[in-house]
């Protein structure tokens, strides 16, 4: 308000500041869900205001705010459960503001169970599902390659595996940031095993007269099972699995 007076002949011009009646701002982000037992909170308000910090009821911090910045750090939460906060500020005027926020503390890794994937298969088309032990983001890769985005607490899929070598890749992250992430190798074989160099045991050539056993030697591929069928002279055959 602008004054104008006269003291003693002389005439003066001042103004005096209005009134403040605006309660001070509480401009803070509060998370709603974290996975951790301390956060910061961190805005902004007005300059020379005290702020004060309550916890489910409990007050927790008293500060002041000199140059209009909240930064109310490190404040202990309760992990398991939702954490009611509640900031109050005064300024200098004695207006007060107040903001409630609830922070519920999930410190729980999600876990991924996922059914039985073989080591080695044949079948180029791999049907996988699993699931999660609480909603998560679902993410699943075949060789670095994305082939399933989605929020649920199970999944399924079909790969396309590649010929030789193959890894999958499971992950799941919770809304509060815990991840959990699983790996899993897999072979897709879809050739036959050759057999070659056939010979027997020594430099001689197969010759059973007069004796029952004979040893031979021969090549196939990693892992396969052999088979020796043996023919008699009546007819009779014999079939031997020697494994590889």
């Amino acid at each position: 308000t602008a004054y104008f007076v006269t003291v003693n002949g002389t005439n003066y011009n001042f103004n005096t500041v209005s009134q403040d009646n605006v309660a001070p701002r509480i401009d803070v982000n509060v998370p709603a869900i974290v996975n951790t037992a301390r956060i910061d909170i961190i805005g902004e308000t007005e300059y020379d205001v005290n702020l004060l910090l309550f916890h489910n009821g409990v007050l927790t911090r008293n500060e002041q705010s000199r140059d209009g910045k909240i930064e109310i750090l490190s404040v202990a939460l309760t992990p398991g459960t939702n954490n009611t906060l509640r900031i109050e500020a005064t300024d200098a005027a004695g207006n007060t503001n107040s903001k409630q926020f609830n922070v519920f503390v999930d410190v729980v890794v999600p876990e991924i169970k996922v059914s039985t994937i073989p080591s080695l298969t044949n079948e180029s088309s791999f049907y996988i599902n699993g699931s999660i032990t609480e909603t998560a983001f679902i993410n699943v890769t075949l060789n670095d390659q994305e082939v399933l985005s989605t929020v649920s607490d199970r999944f399924n899929t079909t790969l396309e595996l590649t010929e030789g070598g193959n890894h999958i890749s499971v992950s799941a992250a919770d809304f509060a940031g815990n991840s959990d992430t699983a790996g899993y190798d897999i072979t897709l074989d879809t050739s036959n095993p050759e057999i070659f160099n056939i010979t027997p045991i020594g430099k001689n050539v197969f010759y059973y007269e007069g004796k029952a056993v004979d040893t031979i030697r021969g090549y196939t591929k990693p892992n396969a099972n052999v088979y020796l069928l043996i023919e008699y002279g009546s007819g009779a055959r014999a079939i031997i699995n020697s494994g590889a």
